[in-house]
Protein backbone atom coordinates (compact mmCIF):
# COMPACT_ATOMS: atom_id res chain seq x y z
CA UNK A 1 0.00 0.00 0.00
CA UNK A 2 1.28 3.40 -0.93
CA UNK A 3 -0.15 6.79 -0.18
CA UNK A 4 0.17 10.42 -1.11
CA UNK A 5 -1.18 13.64 0.32
CA UNK A 6 -2.41 16.33 -2.04
CA UNK A 7 -4.06 19.57 -0.90
CA UNK A 8 -4.84 18.10 2.51
CA UNK A 9 -6.36 14.88 1.17
CA UNK A 10 -4.76 11.53 1.94
CA UNK A 11 -5.02 9.13 -1.00
CA UNK A 12 -4.11 5.47 -0.49
CA UNK A 13 -3.20 3.21 -3.41
CA UNK A 14 -4.35 -0.30 -2.52
CA UNK A 15 -3.77 -3.67 -4.10
CA UNK A 16 -6.47 -6.30 -3.90
CA UNK A 17 -4.87 -7.77 -0.75
CA UNK A 18 -4.44 -4.48 1.15
CA UNK A 19 -6.82 -3.54 3.94
CA UNK A 20 -8.37 -0.12 4.13
CA UNK A 21 -6.36 2.15 6.44
CA UNK A 22 -7.69 3.27 9.81
CA UNK A 23 -7.87 6.98 10.58
CA UNK A 24 -5.99 8.63 13.41
CA UNK A 25 -7.31 11.45 15.59
CA UNK A 26 -6.47 14.27 13.18
CA UNK A 27 -6.57 12.41 9.88
CA UNK A 28 -7.19 14.45 6.76
CA UNK A 29 -10.02 13.40 4.44
CA UNK A 30 -9.07 9.88 3.32
CA UNK A 31 -9.57 8.26 -0.07
CA UNK A 32 -8.60 4.80 -1.32
CA UNK A 33 -7.96 3.79 -4.92
CA UNK A 34 -8.24 0.11 -5.76
CA UNK A 35 -7.42 -1.37 -9.15
CA UNK A 36 -9.67 -4.23 -10.31
CA UNK A 37 -8.73 -7.24 -12.45
CA UNK A 38 -9.62 -5.31 -15.63
CA UNK A 39 -7.15 -2.51 -14.80
CA UNK A 40 -9.85 0.01 -13.89
CA UNK A 41 -9.77 2.08 -10.73
CA UNK A 42 -12.43 2.42 -8.04
CA UNK A 43 -12.36 5.34 -5.59
CA UNK A 44 -13.59 5.06 -2.01
CA UNK A 45 -13.96 7.75 0.66
CA UNK A 46 -13.80 7.20 4.43
CA UNK A 47 -17.11 8.37 5.93
CA UNK A 48 -18.36 7.44 9.41
CA UNK A 49 -16.12 4.39 9.64
CA UNK A 50 -17.15 3.00 6.25
CA UNK A 51 -15.58 3.17 2.78
CA UNK A 52 -18.39 3.91 0.28
CA UNK A 53 -17.67 4.29 -3.43
CA UNK A 54 -17.70 7.85 -4.77
CA UNK A 55 -18.75 6.72 -8.26
CA UNK A 56 -20.97 3.96 -9.66
CA UNK A 57 -18.48 3.38 -12.47
CA UNK A 58 -14.72 2.82 -12.36
CA UNK A 59 -12.14 5.21 -13.75
CA UNK A 60 -10.04 4.11 -16.72
CA UNK A 61 -6.72 5.43 -15.40
CA UNK A 62 -5.14 6.00 -12.03
CA UNK A 63 -4.73 9.70 -12.92
CA UNK A 64 -8.47 10.09 -13.51
CA UNK A 65 -9.17 8.34 -10.21
CA UNK A 66 -6.85 10.74 -8.36
CA UNK A 67 -8.54 13.70 -10.07
CA UNK A 68 -11.95 12.36 -8.97
CA UNK A 69 -10.71 12.14 -5.38
CA UNK A 70 -9.39 15.70 -5.60
CA UNK A 71 -12.65 17.02 -7.06
CA UNK A 72 -14.96 15.07 -4.73
CA UNK A 73 -17.17 17.36 -2.63
CA UNK A 74 -17.21 15.44 0.64
CA UNK A 75 -18.78 18.43 2.44
CA UNK A 76 -22.13 17.49 0.83
CA UNK A 77 -22.18 14.49 3.18
CA UNK A 78 -22.43 16.82 6.18
CA UNK A 79 -25.33 18.96 4.93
Amino acid sequence: MGSLKINGRQIFLLTENDRYPSPTINSPPMFALREDEEGKFWVYFLHKGRWPLISETPFTTQGKAVEAAMDYDYYKLFK
